[in-house]
């Protein structure tokens, strides 16, 4: 009987799922809230709760502290880890246009390419060292030099002794906060931010604190607030490319950073994931402020998706560090890969494929500007996304359910919100590969476009 009681939440889940298929809730509309709910049911509060949890993760609701919860659509498969970040994405979508998931455009030429460098791989000699556990686990020294070279084209001078071979840019995030960070310390933010983060503070019990932010990404005045109101121990931020508004910090700005984090003692981790698309950037974050920097960037996002080979430069003789972190997380980034990583980088073919996605990206973002031409948009000429403001009369949830119903995905500015700050009213809009082709994201554009010029139907009033 105690098992039956324990299990009525999913009774309530199940309800939610029914009313929503029925059009008896309709997308937008606001739940009771939990105690109001518990009252009706005649089950008690934490019932309610733990139903109001499940359907989150499920993606048929929304929570927004002091607000309420809200109804999102239909019960489709999904990854918890998707929904419990933004709830949007495409996995599970069925045919909707998917402007929600940003990564690159793929060819020809990317199938070409890793193509030669599997058989290249397949010849070589030491193939039977690639496959075998390799300490170091930080790399081996071979693709410890292909990534220090990398990191010079991103404007970074590091020694190879200094850099590791990470699975990607979430991993080498992880890897440092792991290693200079403890349970409970403070980590500075902007105010939106990428949502990875967000995980990894959260699996780290780490406090993250939103920090103010302008046209050109993180203020330096309000991080030095911040760092007199509390105690923090990091910054992670984005200064090239933004996530989500795609702010461009300039290099005065950088040295403000710099010399905040200098005063106050704080470890820097600067995430340049999406770098690559700006050939023109100024210096990296972590130029200014080498002793206490840590430069995480990777190939996901501009190279090929599948090498989930990145880099992450630490200060100079900080490397050794970051061995346990690392082995807490992957023990060592696959050698396999890393070692295909490096010979695109070292044949100058990873560099012709970031050209590529650079051209791909501007006639993409062209094609934004003239079919949202009547709408306020944000964006870097040659990036992934662009941040689209919208109409007051549309929150950035509203409006994402909204087109969510009319067959495109977007973004949501609440996704990228570090603490409880308010949001602005906007969501992302990626461009990339998520679209089978230009004519796809036109017509999911067009939508948009559309949309905007709509009002909030009744059932989204208060959202």
């Amino acid at each position: 009987m105690a098992g039956g009681r324990d299990r009525r939440y999913l009774t309530i889940v199940e309800r939610i799922a029914r009313d929503i298929e029925s059009g008896a809730l309709t997308v937008g509309a606001r739940l009771p809230t939990h105690r109001e709910f518990a009252r009706e049911l005649d089950v008690s509060v934490q019932t309610v709760t733990r139903a109001y949890a499940e359907a989150q993760r499920r993606g048929l609701v929304a929570g927004q502290v002091g607000r309420g919860t809200f109804v999102l659509g239909h019960d489709t498969p999904r990854r918890a880890e998707d929904v419990s970040t933004v709830g949007w994405t495409s996995f599970g979508a069925g045919a909707a246009i998917d402007l929600a998931f940003n990564c690159p455009v793929l060819d020809e030429q990317h199938a070409r390419a890793v193509s030669q460098r599997l058989r290249k791989l397949s010849d070589n000699t030491k193939l039977g060292e690639l496959i075998a556990y390799q300490p170091p686990w930080l790399g081996l020294e071979h693709h410890r030099e292909a990534g220090a070279a990398w990191l010079r084209v991103r404007g970074l001078k590091a020694k190879p002794d200094d850099v590791v071979v990470t699975s990607g840019a979430q991993n080498g995030v992880a890897t440092v906060l792991s290693a200079v960070t403890e349970p409970g310390d403070t980590v500075l933010t902007e105010t939106m931010t990428d949502p990875g983060i967000k995980f990894i503070a959260a699996s780290r019990r780490l406090n993250l604190k939103g920090v103010a932010i302008d046209d050109q990404g993180l203020i330096p005045d309000a991080l030095d607030e911040a760092c007199r109101k509390a105690r923090a121990r990091a910054l992670f931020c984005l200064p090239t490319h933004h996530i989500p508004t795609t702010a461009m910090m300039s290099a005065a700005r950088r040295r403000a950073v710099a010399a905040v984090a200098r005063k106050h003692d704080l470890i820097i981790v600067e995430n340049d994931v999406y770098g690559p698309y700006t050939a023109d950037a100024p210096p990296p974050l972590a130029s200014f402020a080498t002793e206490r920097s840590y430069y995480v960037t990777a190939l996901s996002k501009s190279v090929v998706p599948a090498l989930r080979i990145g880099y992450l430069a630490t200060p100079p003789g900080s490397a050794a560090r970051m061995s346990a972190s690392l082995g807490a997380s992957s023990w060592m980034a696959s050698p396999l890969t890393a070692e295909l990583a490096a010979g695109l980088i070292e044949d100058g073919t990873a560099e012709k494929l970031v050209a590529r996605q650079r051209a791909a990206m501007k006639r993409r973002q062209a094609l934004a500007a003239r079919i949202l031409s009547a709408a306020k948009i944000r964006a870097q000429v040659t990036g992934p996304n662009l941040w689209l403001l919208l109409p007051e009369a549309w929150t950035g949830l509203q409006f994402a359910s909204y087109t969510r119903t009319q067959g495109v995905l977007v973004i949501p500015a609440e996704a990228f919100a570090a603490a409880r700050d308010p949001v602005p009213h906007a969501v992302r809009v990626s461009l990339g590969g998520a679209v089978r082709d230009e004519k796809e994201l036109a017509k999911g554009l067009e939508i948009l476009a559309t949309a905007l010029a709509a009002r909030p139907q009744p059932g989204y009033v208060g959202l």
